[in-house]
């Protein structure tokens, strides 16, 4: 690296800490952000929340809960001459291999994608510029998992919009 540049993967955006920041730098942000929220919170179950690029996981290790944040889309549009809006979504993977009833099990799961969910409605977010606009169930739960592997999995999808 040429002293002075900017990290290599960061690009002319936001300056942050005195570091440029790309839009894809930002997402990582928001998702540790949206980490460190959740692993601050109780709820009914007790979540301990990780970010990672490629969440793949053995099917013998999902006996405990994962909580897995993983960055998704980038929208950015110009509102501005001097400000850009950029919507950013953040997939949340709730996973777990049931122990008990897949009624039981799969209730209660969907009762923690639910705190979850509204832990971050209409609210910025503390550790990052970012303010909460809208959540989307990808999957409320994936039958097919359930049915061949017992195991719970939602993927709730989060968007935080920033001006800049």
């Amino acid at each position: 690296m040429i002293a002075g540049s900017p990290p290599i993967g960061y690009d002319i955006g936001e300056r942050m800490d005195g570091v440029i920041l790309s839009g894809s730098a930002e997402h990582i942000l928001i998702c540790e952000a949206v980490k460190d929220k959740i692993n601050g919170t109780v709820y009914s179950q007790a979540a301990t929340a990780i970010v990672r690029l490629l969440p793949i996981y053995k099917l013998s290790d999902m006996g405990v809960l994962h909580v897995t944040i993983v960055p998704s889309n980038i929208d950015t549009a110009a509102i501005t001459r001097g400000h850009n809006q950029s919507d950013y979504d953040v997939d949340i993977a709730i996973q777990k291999r049931l122990d008990d009833t897949i009624e039981t099990g799969g209730k209660a799961l969907m009762l923690l994608v639910q705190e979850i969910d509204e832990s971050f409605r209409r609210k910025q977010l503390t550790e990052y510029p970012a303010v909460w606009t809208a959540s989307r169930y990808k999957t409320i739960y994936d039958p097919e998992h359930l049915e061949t592997m017992r195991q719970f999995t939602c993927i709730l999808t989060l968007t935080f919009r920033r001006i800049a």
